[in-house]
């Protein structure tokens, strides 16, 4: 008994130190892209790579694109809380996700927040600096923690539809 104890808790702390080593890599990929991003882009605050993608300095008080972000500070307090109730709520997920691609979807969405989470707390905005345009069309500017969560949540949808047929 106390030998399958031991080996059932040793899974689990691997999955989870699994986790941990996903989310702190998409943290730290993110927070130096943008730190990197922000030394050059200071000074002339947009950088055309091509036709139709630009490096340029944004900063989002709001949520997703901007929006809400004419809002005080309160409201962003309160995004910055929700954002993290959020991570717990996936946390619980991935606790009871037995699927492997599943698992690196939550992973994958719960780094992209924590890397947003940590600009929000110490900057009380998002750096965004990526952005792609062409001819009139501009998309919203995003960053790499915006890449995770939308990448994990394709994988997530995919997951779901896959399964649940």
């Amino acid at each position: 008994m106390y030998k399958n104890l031991f080996f059932m808790n040793n899974v689990i702390l691997r999955k989870y130190m699994w986790l941990f080593g996903v989310v702190s890599a998409g943290m730290v990929v993110d927070q130096a892209t943008k730190h990197y991003v922000k030394g050059i882009v200071s000074t002339v605050k947009r950088i055309r790579i091509c036709s139709v993608f630009s490096i340029v300095e944004t900063y989002n008080t709001g949520i997703s694109w901007g929006f809400l972000s004419k809002t005080g500070k309160t409201f962003q307090w309160g995004i910055l809380g929700l954002s993290m109730g959020l991570v717990v709520m996936f946390l619980r997920m991935f606790a009871n996700e037995k699927r492997l691609s599943s698992q690196w979807a939550i992973a994958l969405i719960i780094s992209g927040a924590c890397g947003n989470i940590i600009d929000r707390f110490f900057l009380g905005a998002v750096f965004d600096f990526l952005s792609i345009h062409w001819k009139n069309f501009n998309f919203p500017v995003f960053n790499v923690a915006d890449m995770l969560i939308s990448v994990g949540f394709m994988i997530l949808l995919r997951d779901y539809c896959k399964w649940n047929r």
